[in-house]
């Protein structure tokens, strides 16, 4: 604020400096006004000061205050409390999802970005392992589908020369496969998309499964469990075993 001394009564200009000098002191702030009892001039008190705000898990921040945008980031596996307990964050790369699923529980969700990520082997060993999309976040490796677990809402996507046999999904006793894409091509030896070897059931539901292999190529295959199937397409080379 600029003031011209000569057009303005001293009392009246020095009313105004005052004025400016408070609105100085309060730029950056919230405050309340407290009033004087005796009938002094009023002042004022800060309740809110200006801060950074930081990022959380999931959450980025952009910009530099007081013009910051905060919204989801997308970049990271999430690691979901069931108890609801804020969420952990991993990389989004082999070892950050080794790491998350070793910290989930029972009851637990870790959930995948929109990216590929390769590596493996993975094993989901409590709760759910599920991805922001089916198409949209990848696995290149072997995951293993523990007892009582699950996997959803992503892909599983390897190829590979192997004069064995080379699997993409393996669930064990009771595990769960839902709305994935699974597409497994071995050059040389056989191929399994969704692969079981116990004594128990196992359930695949809504999923679409490719199995190619210069030998066999199984898009399921149960050895010694029942597999229930539901929904979904298949297109492999080898008749299914052991699907219900």
């Amino acid at each position: 604020m600029s003031l011209d001394r000569t057009a303005i009564p001293r009392n009246v200009l020095d009313r105004l400096l005052e004025v400016e000098r408070r609105l100085d002191d309060l730029e950056g702030f919230a405050a309340l006004p407290v009033a004087d009892p005796e009938g002094g001039d009023t002042t004022y008190v800060s309740i809110v000061q200006e801060v950074e705000i930081g990022e959380g898990p999931g959450i980025d921040v952009t910009g530099a205050s007081p013009n910051q945008t905060v919204g989801l980031g997308g970049d990271s596996v999430l690691l979901y409390d069931s108890a609801g307990a804020p969420c952990a964050e991993f990389a989004a790369t082999s070892a950050g999802l080794v790491l998350a699923l070793a910290a989930a529980g029972a009851g637990d969700t870790v959930e995948l970005p929109s990216v590929t990520i390769t590596g493996g082997p993975w094993t989901v060993t409590h709760g759910t392992l599920r991805g922001h999309s089916r198409f949209g976040s990848v696995l290149d490796g072997v995951v293993t589908v523990s007892t009582d677990c699950q996997l959803e809402r992503l892909s599983v996507v390897i190829s590979g020369d192997d004069a064995g046999a080379l699997h993409c999904v393996e669930l064990e006793e009771d595990a769960r496969v839902e709305g994935c894409f699974v597409s497994m091509t071995n050059a040389t030896g056989d191929a399994y998309g969704v692969y079981a070897q116990h004594d128990g059931d196992c359930y695949a539901n809504d999923n679409i499964v490719f199995a190619t292999g210069g030998g066999d190529g199984y898009g399921y295959y149960a050895d010694g469990a029942e597999m229930w199937v539901s929904g979904g397409y298949v297109e492999a080379s080898t008749a299914p075993v052991g699907v219900i």
